[in-house]
Formats: structure tokens, sequence, C-alpha cells
């Protein structure tokens, strides 16, 4: 060996090494299959269709400019950047952040650029082979996210954020930072609850909610809109509608809330309007015993029912019932009182057709009474004489002491029963 050496000259090894070291590269930079461990704390470069069978531990940054498979499981602990095709056949385990392109407000082409023809970032597919589950207490997912908090925390929190972010353009299709969809094809049996999107809480233990305004929900809509809408358009923070693609068909409950699920169903907070009924409806409200409450006509309330008892009942044990067919009942319980008190004068409880009002039982009026149509009014008695003018005329009042009943004439109180103005004080 040593006479092979000197019997070469300097120059000589130069060449013989660096053809060595080209051929090695030759052979690098060709396909090349790794089936044995490999750890690197530098740069690992490939630039050729690399295939790794073995676990890969890469401490360093790793960039591929072509196609990369990895069948075995890998641990990436620094910087990963891809340019080519990425096939992964095992577990995938990364200690920071994958991150996918940069968001920016104001510069295009900053995050992972799409396009019709490319319209997707990540796009995962999974099926069950055609494999029935027999499992109840397994759940299938596609894909899943889990945030896990141990400390106090003060910041918000989410296990999954989606966002779009529209920046001076003209959109005229949907948009959602998130979108969730439920479809079938085929003939298809469905039992219990099948949804587009489905939100749940659950507590393991006790949970305190510190003030009276604070909340824990399964689904939450807020309002984070700092600018004025301008147009004709509203914003709403629950929307229910149809598609604007070929023929829907109605759904049967725009909103439902299941038996006992709540205290209370709905709570209205305050508000200019707290329930607008805007659209044409062949019943506005319908009651349970399937009595409804109607505004048909304009300007007219309507409130129909199953029984002719159909009644409203009031804050303090007042009723309005409808007694009997054709006859509407105001009543009260414990001695209540029904006040009718107009805002304005001359106003008049009259029939609204050719029927007549009829009270009945005992009337008692507090101050002036004057009808137009036939009947009985008992008035009030006193002991003097109250004003009479043409404001009250033909108001009648009873004088407790002769024992007479008075009509206001002109600015005299007369004996009803004479023929000739008698006086009556």
């Amino acid at each position: 060996m040593k006479k092979f050496i000197k019997s070469r000259s300097a120059w000589e090894i130069v060449i013989v090494s660096l053809l060595a070291f080209f051929a090695t590269v030759g052979v690098v930079l060709a396909t090349t299959t790794i089936g044995t461990n490999i750890n690197t704390e530098g740069t690992l470069t490939a630039n050729g269709v690399t295939t790794i069978y073995g676990a890969t531990s890469i401490g360093g940054a790793l960039t591929a400019t072509s196609t990369l498979a990895v069948n075995g499981a890998s641990t990436l602990t620094g910087a990963v950047t891809i340019y080519g095709a990425t096939s992964i056949g095992g577990a995938l385990t990364a200690t920071s952040t994958f991150k996918i392109g940069t968001l920016s407000s104001t510069v295009p082409g900053s995050g992972f650029i799409i396009s019709d023809t490319t319209n997707r970032v990540v796009d995962i597919n999974v099926d069950d082979n055609n494999v029935a589950s027999a499992d109840t207490a397994k759940t299938i997912s596609a894909g899943r996210f889990r945030l896990m908090r141990y400390a106090d925390s003060v910041a918000e929190d989410y296990a999954l954020h989606g966002l779009v972010k529209y920046s001076e353009l003209t959109k005229s299709r949907w948009g959602a930072g998130v979108i969730g969809a439920a479809e079938t094809t085929g003939a298809v049996t469905l039992s219990n609850l099948t949804t587009g999107v489905l939100g749940r809480f659950g507590t393991a233990a006790t949970l305190t909610l510190t003030g009276a305004t604070d909340r824990i929900a399964a689904v939450t809509a807020f309002n984070n809109n700092s600018v004025a809408l301008a147009g004709s358009g509203k914003s709403v923070g629950l929307l229910v509608m149809e598609t604007d693609v070929g023929t829907p068909i109605n759904l049967d409950y725009g909103l439902e809330i299941k038996d006992n699920v709540a205290t209370t169903d709905i709570s209205l907070g305050a508000a200019t309007t707290g329930i607008n009924f805007a659209g044409t409806m062949t019943k506005d409200i319908s009651l349970q015993y399937g009595e409804t409450i109607d505004n048909a006509t304009d300007g007219v309330i309507s409130l129909t029912g199953i029984a002719s008892t159909t009644s409203i009942r009031l804050a303090n044990l007042e009723t309005i019932a409808n007694a009997t067919n054709g006859t509407i009942r105001l009543a009260t319980d414990g001695g209540a009182t029904i006040d009718i008190a107009p805002t304005a004068a001359g106003a008049t409880i009259t029939p609204g057709g050719t029927g007549t009002v009829t009270i009945g039982g005992a009337f008692s009026v507090s101050g002036y009474a004057t009808t137009t149509s036939v009947g009985i009014i008992s008035p009030v008695s006193t002991t003097t004489a109250p004003t009479c003018n043409s404001a009250v005329a033909g108001g009648m009042i009873w004088n407790s002491t002769k024992a007479k009943t008075c009509v206001c004439s002109g600015s005299n109180w007369t004996e009803a029963t004479s023929t000739t103005p008698i006086s009556c004080f």
C-alpha cells in the first residue's frame, strides 16, 4: 500500500478523489432510496425522487423540490419546506407549528396561491371501505382538533379557527369562515339526528358562571362589526334561508325547540322590536291547543280557537273570553277592577255591528254616563247636584235624599219622570 501511494504523484491522488466524489454525487442526485435510520442536525436537500422506508428524525431544515415519499414514522422538529408532491404513508408528528403560507391583508401572494384550477390547500378524503360499524361508542371523523387547557387563561381559545377575509373587492356568492354540510346519495334511511353543523357543551364537574350575563352555549352568534353597513340589506345573528340553486323543498320548521330542554325556550332582551311578523302567513301565531292569533287584515287582530271557551288571561287574572259562541266576556277574579280609560274626551263603547252591548249584573258608573241606544243605566247616588252643561247633556244621576232619578237638561237637573221640567235638587 505504501508503495502504491508513493508511486503516484500528488496530482494523480487529487484526480482520483474528485472522480470518486462526482460518482457518489451522481448517485445521490438521482433516485434515492433510504431504508435505514438517518439522523441529521443540518440541512438535508433531496433534488430527485426520494423514498424513505425507515424511521427518520430531522432536527434541521428539510427542503424537497421534487417528490418526497415517506412510508415510515417521521418526526419533524425543525422547519420543513416542501415544493413538490409529498406522499406520507406513516404517522406524521410535528412538535412545532405546521404552517402553510402567511396571511396578509395588503400583500397579494403572501399565502398559498389558490386559483380556479388549484382551489384547495388541504384536501382530505376518507371512507369506510363499505364496512359497517358495530361499536356505538366509537366516534368516526375525517379530522379531529382538540385543545386542552390546564392553567388559568384570559385568552380566547379555539380548537378550530376558521376565517374568511375580504380586501377591497366585489363579492357576489356565498362566503363563510366555516361551512358544514350533510348530504345523501341514493336511498338512505336515517334515525336520531343528522346535521350539517353540530355544537355542544358538556361538564364533568361543577361549572360556575360568575356573572349574571355570563353564558355557556352550544352555538353562539355575536356581532363584531364596528362600521355601519351601507345599502338596503340587513345584518342578522341567525339566518335560515333556502339555496339559490335549483328548487328546494321547504323545511318543516325554520326553528324547532324540543320538549323540556329549557326552563324558558326563548328569552328576548331589550330591543326596538321584540318580534316582527314581516311576511304573509296563513297563521301568524298557532298555539298548542289549536288557537291562532292572526293579523289577516290590516288593523285587525283576530283570535280564533277550536273551542268556544277560548280566552286571553292577563297578568292579574283578568280574562277576555269567548264564553259562548258569539259572546265575548270580560271578567276578573278576586274583585279586581276592569278600568276602561280613554285618553281623549268623547270616547264611547258601541256595538261593532247591529247587535246590542249587554252588561249583566250590577253596573256602577263613577262619572257621567250617556247612551244613544236603548238600555238601562243605574247611576250612582248623590245628595249634591254636580255641574250640568252641554258636555253631559242627557246624563243621569240618582238623588238619594229625594229618591229621584235626575236628567241633565241644558244647565239644570230635572226629574226624569216629569213631562215638564221639575227641579230635581
